[in-house]
């Protein structure tokens, strides 16, 4: 889902890779692709990679914390816009315990459609690459959230752990399982009204717990570096900042 989920791949090379982003097309009306460069790109490659995303209205780039003079070439030489910094943690399950007698909310896949679940993606998150995108208007940055909760349910591969609160949902884990030792955290969501009440920790606690008895070995989510409540959240829950990517958005008008 979103631009950050890995899409159909049309080129890779030792500089960089593109993909088609599906459900961006779909979303935003325009072919997408997704672009992550993995060291600095010389000339001729810059030539090469701007060939291949030439047929696509809006392109998202990633690019590295050590590649500098990639940083350079895309503020002077492109009209991409640096909408995002993201940091990537990761918790290692073998060094985790979770805590004796938290209270652990059910996780299933398969989830049917949950109204309460969508109103809280559809409020709860401030800090988007896609709110900072002066192309993109704020009802198209907010309703990327409402729809990758929309596409998650009723998938086997896409798993929920919600909250209760008298009947309604308080919160919510959404996560995925890749190669069956891995667990990606796509979104955490939490009502307005129960912040700071320790729904958060459970829900975490829970998908913990979830990832332990399911012999899984890590765990892995991105968030915003202006997003320090989250960035605490993580690592009060023992994640730890691996790395840190650029995220450029480039439209090609």
């Amino acid at each position: 889902m979103n631009s950050d989920s890995s899409g159909i791949l049309f080129e890779m090379n030792d500089y960089f890779s593109c993909q088609i982003s599906e459900w961006d097309s779909k979303y935003f009306g325009v072919a997408c692709a997704r672009v992550e460069l993995y060291r600095d790109l010389e000339q001729n490659i810059q030539n090469q990679l701007l060939k291949w995303i030439k047929p696509f209205g809006f392109v998202t780039l990633l690019n590295g914390k050590g590649n500098v003079c990639n940083t350079h070439w895309l503020h002077t030489q492109t009209t991409a816009v640096l909408t995002d910094v993201r940091v990537q943690l990761h918790l290692d399950l073998a060094k985790q315990i979770c805590p004796a007698g938290s209270e652990i909310y059910n996780v299933c896949n398969n989830v049917e459609h949950n109204h309460d679940v969508v109103n809280i993606a559809s409020n709860a998150f401030i800090y988007s690459r896609f709110i900072n995108d002066k192309n993109i208007t704020t009802t198209q940055a907010k309703g990327v959230y409402t729809n990758w909760v929309e596409n998650a349910f009723n998938k086997r591969d896409k798993f929920f752990c919600i909250a209760y609160n008298e009947g309604i949902a308080a919160g919510f884990i959404l996560f995925s399982i890749k190669n069956q030792h891995e667990l990606i955290i796509e979104l955490v969501g939490l009502d307005t009204t129960m912040q700071g009440m320790g729904v958060g920790s459970k829900l975490m606690h829970s998908v913990l717990h979830y990832a332990k008895v399911h012999h899984i070995d890590s765990v892995q989510v991105a968030t915003q570096v202006e997003n320090v409540s989250a960035i605490n959240y993580y690592m009060k829950n023992g994640f730890k900042g691996t790395d840190i990517k650029y995220i450029y958005h480039f439209w090609n008008k």
